[in-house]
């Protein structure tokens, strides 16, 4: 987008195109693409969907001027952690667990950032390397690295799969619980979901947590029941 009149150094002003909910680009970075700042780059640390603006941690060199062009994007490396002249290791991690919808949709922000080794620690997932020449040009990307360098691999897209027991849930009644699987970096959505007995409905409350899904389980019969659900779903696993 392009800056309007009331930005500054520390905020950038955009009606027409910062129009995400309140605290939305909240860690994503913002890169100025023209103007006396041009190169520059800061991350957000408030976002104010009814006045369009963006306010950053650190102040730019001067401020944004109307009309200086300006990006903003979680997709980017963190500039500040590649080297130049070397092979760099590129991590991503989540760095916040924010919820728009809490019915359908998981809002994780992933911060994608470089390393000098190839170490891989908990909470993280390799994505490939970079190598940047001494003048901090890119010469080579690898976005499919082999697994064996020292202590790092790829992502692990894992299926996570299960049942739950329902036993003994009266007539008319209704149950609320967890089902609780391996914790995830990032989740994706339920591709299976059922229940063996045709007068219980199921009624997925939440899955966007980093371990555990909500339902509600209803015994539409006029007896007492049991019942076995059944969910899959797939997710990434550092």
């Amino acid at each position: 987008g392009t800056c309007q009149a009331g930005s500054s150094d520390t905020q950038i002003k955009d009606t027409g195109n910062l129009v995400q909910a309140d605290n939305y680009w909240i860690n994503a970075w913002v890169f100025a693409e023209s103007g006396v700042n041009d190169g520059e780059y800061r991350q957000v640390t408030a976002f104010n969907q009814a006045a369009g603006t963006i306010t950053v941690g650190s102040a730019f060199s001067a401020a944004m001027g109307v009309g200086d062009a300006y990006r903003v994007t979680f997709v980017a490396i963190k500039p500040d952690t590649l080297v130049n002249g070397i092979v760099n290791y590129v991590f991503g991690r989540r760095v916040t667990h924010t919820t728009q919808d809490w019915s359908t949709e998981q809002n994780g922000v992933i911060e994608f950032y470089a390393k000098a080794v190839a170490t891989k620690t908990a909470g993280e997932i390799y994505l490939g390397t970079i190598t940047l020449n001494g003048a901090g040009v890119v010469t080579a990307v690898d976005n499919d690295p082999a697994s064996t360098v020292d202590t790092c691999y790829p992502i692990d897209i894992r299926e996570l799969r299960g049942t739950t027991n329902i036993t003994g849930l009266a007539g008319g009644a209704n149950s609320t619980f967890f089902i609780v699987h391996s914790s995830a970096v990032l989740l994706g959505p339920m591709t299976a979901f059922s229940v063996d007995n045709a007068n219980f409905t199921i009624e997925l409350l939440q899955y966007y947590e980093d371990d555990r899904i909500q339902v509600k389980a209803t015994n539409g019969d006029a007896y007492a029941g049991d019942a076995i659900i059944t969910w899959r779903r797939f997710a990434l696993v550092a």
